[in-house]
């Protein structure tokens, strides 16, 4: 169960959020209220047979949790769990956000948060940042914090092979809650960080939000409570403004500690209640405050008309008061009005892509929103102009749901998609990640979310589905979809179609649809099932052994197969399929088709089932698959379990003998595309993108850029072509299995699905058109696109070069050092923009090149000076090496990163690939551990002085538009 993160910001950019439990929890219909109830596994089933309960029932804490209240009133949460291994994820969580803000303190919260990275009493000034980078942890992927409304969360993730890297991070987090120095210096250098962090969220879509809001709920306090605050309040913060809010609000009694990972239970315990049993400086005991959310009442409407969106959003909200979850009965009606939600997202869907409705898209979502409140949204994107006649549908649409629930095949489609989840809650699998976990203790700190965890959990969700009708969930449809009325927000371009937005026409329109007397929607799934019409298998030629416990097998077609089992991650198959000659080995006039081909053609179905048949016959699997063309390669990825693996080759085999023939499902997605790129043209990071890059690579062919017409242009036939070109020759293709199998369960499904797919014939090995970067650099190129007073930096730096795995890897950890240099001195010192991004790309083909760009967004009065100051600190590399502090740093993280990959699928997945890219041996481990050599000052330098030559370098500026 998830709460919502649409608002809030954090001092660094998140690396992939987590969200628990897939997309929502399930539901049930349970009867009587008295008997108690056993479950009773299925057959196959690990889950336990042995808890008995009775709906009234309290529901139990996580047997595997300890949660505790120490004297000073903190509440610690501590839990083992070993995925990721040798980790420790430590949470620290203030119950104050920027809801507790004054009108002259707005932003204070998220300053704070900030002010946390630079200086407390045991690390002054940027010693803490120095001293996690000196020990391999990286920013935004194991060190983070945001800051909400209602909470500040600060979180780490320790290694654990050294006992005083804990010592250290539980010091910190320590410091956090009682240290914050706020050394005036640093407060003001931070002040510019800030306000350009504010910068980036200077777009029609961030101001339409900030219009919304107050409509949305009312007088709430949250509606004026945004956690980046103002700029005026935050150009006034002073070191004792912002520490008398510390004072106030980081007390023990809003904090919770948590500690999830590979640790010492007990230990753990024991060790929470003495670093954080610490008193309140003044004395006294605040609880946390509580703002009630005051959604209005009646139906509200707010247009924002602005001709920088690029389509017609539509969203109808409803904010409804949280229902308590105490007891196990409580539990049920949580997942029965999960799986209604999930069921009206699914009819969405469906009429999106099977019917003429007017909209482009629809969806539906529900989630915990601000306080003990949640939140009911569909969403709908339109041509502009088409904003009344979508909603209108929509209306009608919900209408029809109200009247008559649900058809067979979507109910039984959605219970399959939760029957599949369900298998992953394996207690003994460990797979569910520790920070997946610590997200869900923040919720039980702030909001009361029940925690009774996963063997608790997986028992109450079975027995919900088996007990789950459709009468049931037409009952929660209903309660979900009631009269009560919401909030309309439309963001659409000017046009004589806005005298409609109004709140008279939509109350019509609701009133319209609620009139009629509607027929039930027909159930259209068909009887093909995924495994009907095999095709004639083929046969195993020929078996090898290799090194590291890797088979090949060689299949009748041609097909080459490597199998190497694993136990790393139990009940997962990792599957790659792998063939040389990516889109520069088509005609320039097919790169949008191959580049659409995976959202285009990946809409029309498989084989015989079209794409609604395919996604009800599969929602039984846990089989995925993505797929596309790289420049160089085609490639497809999946993932499985053991019991799926045949699904999953089956998908491989329709993927490249059978694509899709859903031809309407094709063309409503194309058009929904050259729908989004008629906004995309005028867009002005899209326009800067594709310029800059049209100039760096010579105006390739390739590069032209999307545009409505180009999308519309692409046809099902020649895309379905180029896909089984592409796809139907297993001869060019080696295709990988690693995961938890045996090899003799698998050797027939190889036969059964690889073995099937047509030999084909070799594709041509040519070049046509590939990327080459242009030869006269040491330029600045200036496009006035930014309708904001903000500007985009790319500082580019690629030429040809001699390519070998060893040059790939120094440079990939050289432009690591340097990210963190420029990190430091544009943003740290300088105040100059918000994050720094350096990357790199050292291929050996098509054409062996490399290429280093450097990125940041600012002022564009700032442009300049931080232009000069990144070639200040490129001279200082060519002159002098990076300082020696940076170069540890980075063996750190390398030798961080090493340990324990080799035990991972991800690993010799990704190695495997890498060698077959570049035609290397698969000594895949010792390679890999011989990189850290390779993290040198002048291995470094000596690199560096052949990339960073002016002849090489370009500059591109994206600045405001001409008044």
């Amino acid at each position: 169960m998830t709460r919502q993160n649409l608002f809030r910001t954090g001092r660094f950019l998140a690396a992939g959020l987590v969200l628990a439990l897939l997309a929502g929890s399930l539901l049930a219909c349970i009867g009587t209220p008295n008997p108690p109830i056993t479950g009773q596994p299925q057959a196959g089933s690990a889950l336990p047979a042995s808890i008995s309960y009775k709906p009234e029932d309290p529901l139990p804490l996580a047997p595997e949790l300890s949660r505790a209240t120490l004297p000073n009133g903190l509440t610690t949460y501590v839990r083992f769990n070993g995925n990721p291994g040798g980790r420790i994820i430590l949470y620290l969580v203030i119950a104050a956000g920027s809801a507790d803000e004054t009108e002259e303190q707005l932003g204070y919260a998220h300053f704070i948060e900030h002010m946390a990275f630079n200086g407390s009493a045991s690390f002054p000034k940027n010693e803490l940042v120095n001293y996690l980078r000196s020990i391999g942890i990286r920013f935004g992927a194991e060190i983070n914090a945001y800051t909400s409304r209602e909470n500040t969360v600060f979180q780490l993730e320790i290694p654990t092979d050294q006992r005083q890297y804990l010592e250290t991070g539980l010091q910190v987090l320590r410091d956090w809650a009682t240290a914050i120095t706020f050394d005036p210096a640093e407060v003001e250098k931070e002040k510019g960080v800030i306000l350009e962090e504010m910068r980036l969220r200077l777009n029609p879509h961030e101001a339409a939000r900030n219009a919304e809001l107050p409509v949305l709920l009312g007088d709430s306090r949250h509606a004026f409570r945004d956690p980046i605050g103002s700029e005026a309040s935050i150009r006034n913060a002073t070191a004792e403004s912002l520490r008398a809010f510390f004072s106030e609000h980081y007390r023990p009694e809003r904090m919770a500690v948590i500690a999830v990972g590979d640790l010492n239970h007990g230990t753990m315990v024991r060790t929470l209640r003495e670093t954080f049993n610490f008193t309140n400086a003044d004395g006294q005991t605040k609880p946390r405050n509580f703002y009630p959310v005051l959604p209005a009442a009646e139906l509200a409407l707010l247009a924002s008309i602005n001709d920088d969106f690029d389509q017609a959003i539509v969203q109808y909200q409803k904010v409804v008061p949280y229902r308590p979850e105490t007891t196990i009965a409580d539990y049920y009606q949580l997942m029965i009005n999960r799986v209604a939600v999930e069921a009206i997202r699914l009819r969405l869907a469906n009429l999106t892509r099977s019917t003429d409705v007017p909209w482009l898209s629809a969806s539906f979502s529900s989630d915990y929103f601000f306080g003990l409140t949640r939140i009911y949204n569909f969403s709908l994107s339109a041509n502009p102009g088409e904003e009344v006649r979508a909603f209108s549908q929509l209306a009608t649409e919900v209408e029809r749901i109200r009247q008559h629930g649900f058809t067979a095949s979507e109910v039984q489609r959605t219970i399959d998609m939760w029957r599949t989840w369900l298998t992953t809650l394996d207690i003994e699998d460990q797979d569910v990640r520790s920070d997946s976990f610590a997200d869900e203790y923040v919720r039980n700190f702030m909001y009361g979310e029940p925690v009774p965890g996963i063997v608790n959990e997986r028992v109450y969700i079975r027995d919900s589905l088996d007990r789950m009708t459709p009468a049931s969930l037409l009952a929660e449809a209903r309660r979900i979809l009631s009269n009560d009325e919401g909030f309309v927000s439309v963001r659409t371009t000017r046009g004589l179609w806005n005298s409609q937005l109004t709140r008279p026409v939509f109350d019509q329109a609701l009133a319209q649809a609620r009139q009629q007397a509607l027929t039930a929607l027909a159930d259209g799934a068909g009887q093909i099932g995924l495994f009907d019409n095999l095709p004639k298998p083929g046969r195993i030629t020929g078996q090898a052994a290799l090194p590291d416990d890797i088979q090949e097998f060689r299949l009748s077609n041609g097909a080459r197969v490597l199998l190497k089992p694993t136990l790393f991650d139990r009940d997962t198959v990792r599957f790659l399929a792998f063939a040389e000659g990516g889109y520069t080995s088509w005609p320039a006039e097919l790169h949008d088709s191959l580049s659409l081909a995976p959202s285009l053609l990946g809409s029309a179905g498989y084989g015989q089932l079209d794409s609604l048949a395919f996604d009800t016959v599969t929602a039984a699997y846990r089989a995925n698959l993505s797929w596309g063309f790289d420049q160089d390669v085609r490639l497809i990825h999946g993932e499985t379990t053991r019991q799926d693996l045949a699904a999953m080759l089956r998908l491989v085999y329709l993927l490249a003998a059978e694509p899709g023939q859903d031809v309407d499902s094709f063309n409503r997605q194309r058009d929904l595309l050259a729908s989004q790129f008629v906004g995309y043209a005028n867009d002005p990071d899209y326009r800067f993108q594709t310029a800059w890059n049209r100039h760096l690579y010579g105006d390739n062919p390739r590069l032209a850029g999307l545009s409505a017409d180009v999308v519309r242009a692409i046809d099902f036939a020649s895309t379905r072509q180029a896909v089984l070109d592409g796809f139907a020759n297993a001869a060019a293709f080696t295709y990988v299995l690693i995961g938890d199998f045996s090899i003799e369960e698998v050797k027939p499904l190889l036969e059964q699905h690889l073995g099937a797919i047509p030999a084909g014939q070799s594709h041509p090995s040519q070049l046509l058109n590939p990327l080459t970067p242009r030869a006269d650099g040491n330029g600045r190129h200036d496009f006035a696109y930014a309708r904001e007073p903000r500007s985009s930096v790319r500082m580019v730096w690629s030429a040809p070069a001699e390519w070998s795995y060893d040059r790939q890897k120094t440079l990939e950890y050289l432009t690591y050092a340097l990210n963190n240099r420029l990190l430091d001195a544009l943003r740290e010192d300088l105040g100059g923009t918000y994050v720094v991004s350096v990357d790199s790309d050292f291929r050996r083909s098509p054409v062996s090149q490399f290429s280093v760009i450097v990125s940041f967004d600012t002022h564009p009065d700032k442009v300049d000076s931080l232009v000069a100051e990144v070639d200040r600190e490129i001279a200082s590399l060519l002159q002098d090496g990076l300082p020696a502090m940076y170069i540890q740093q980075i063996r750190a993280a390398v030798g961080r990163s090493l340990q324990g990959r080799q035990n991972t699928n991800e690993f010799w997945l990704g190695g495997l690939l890498q060698a077959m890219i570049n035609g290397q041996d698969f000594n895949l481990s010792q390679r890999e551990l011989a990189t850290v050599n390779l993290v040198d000052g002048e291995t470094f330098r000596s690199l560096a002085a052949e990339v960073f030559q002016s002849g090489q370098r370009f500059v591109y500026v994206m600045k405001p538009q001409a008044d």
